[in-house]
């Protein structure tokens, strides 16, 4: 169970929050909002008669204080900025302009300066979109095959990524040729992976139809993309570990800068509901691609 400081006083689709609910990312937690129903006069009379420290910003006339941007969305704390940040107001100015004009905005200053930046949503001009776009061809001679174009080189980690499918083998496949053999759990090939590691060209063979719930070879392809996003975009957001009930699935930084994705093939039972959980199979994927009005 997870408390959430949440107010519907606080914007219009917090309005329609409820006091309790299942988490829409993390399926094993249980969200409650108990100051669902205060205003701001509640919060500080508690703050200010139970002395509670607070963020100073608010002491300088802020009314709301968060990351950078958010505070930002509003004239009254952009003068704010200007006032008491001025030199990281105008860095900050600076990088939407830059935004704005990767992006071929008309007139970028007034692009930014009009507020029409608090209105993007979705992953346009940003590079991590790019590490989204998967780029496949049916293969020419199999119809069960499929040949893909990674932007990110082949390592161990995309193995894991492969297990909701079944139970890896390196054994059987041809080393030369950087096969790796899935199978289900009587010892039956599920799907053959073909692909040098170090290399970004991958084949996928399916042998068996029906993994991760999948129905037809269609729903089968786009359940093996999901995986091949996840592949390319992590950034260990750990959605992915709030997913799995079975606490199968970890994901961690790593010193280099770069993650590391683990599913440990005892605790996983195939289930599959790590794979299409979110749209195209990543949380990062689906707030990128988010589009409105």
């Amino acid at each position: 169970m997870t408390f959430y400081g949440i107010r519907r006083s606080e914007s219009a689709s917090r309005d329609k929050y409820d006091r309790e609910s299942d988490s829409p990312k993390i399926a094993k937690q249980t969200v409650v909002s108990p100051i669902i129903d205060w205003i701001d006069f509640d919060v500080w009379l508690y703050i200010l008669t139970e002395g509670i420290d607070f963020n100073e910003a608010y002491q300088l006339g802020y009314s709301r204080v968060g990351c950078w941007c958010c505070p930002n969305n509003g004239s009254w704390s952009e003068f704010l900025a200007k006032v008491h940040m001025y030199d990281k107001y105008y860095k900050w100015r600076e990088l939407l302009i830059n935004f704005a004009v990767q992006t071929d905005k008309i007139e970028p200053e007034k692009y930014v300066d009009e507020g029409s930046w608090k209105a993007r949503q979705g992953g346009n001009g940003l590079e991590m979109a790019q590490k989204s776009v998967i780029s496949f061809e049916p293969c020419a001679t199999e119809d069960s095959a499929f040949n893909y174009d990674l932007q990110k080189p082949i390592s161990e980690e995309l193995y894991e990524l492969f297990k909701p499918f079944g139970y890896i083998n390196k054994e059987l496949g041809n080393k030369r040729l950087g096969e790796v053999y899935i199978l289900d759990k009587v010892g039956r090939v599920v799907m053959i992976l073909q692909g040098r590691i170090g290399t970004t060209k991958l084949k996928v063979t399916l042998k068996k139809i029906n993994i991760a719930g999948a129905r037809s070879l269609q729903v089968a392809e786009k359940r093996i993309q999901c995986q091949i996003t996840k592949y390319q975009m992590c950034m260990s957001c750990r959605a992915c570990e709030g997913v799995c009930k079975h606490s199968a699935i970890s994901v961690k930084d790593l010193p280099d800068g770069t993650t590391e994705y683990k599913i440990d093939d005892e605790k996983c039972v195939r289930c599959g509901e790590c794979v299409g959980h979110f749209d195209a199979g990543c949380y990062m994927r689906k707030v990128l691609g988010i589009k409105r009005g």
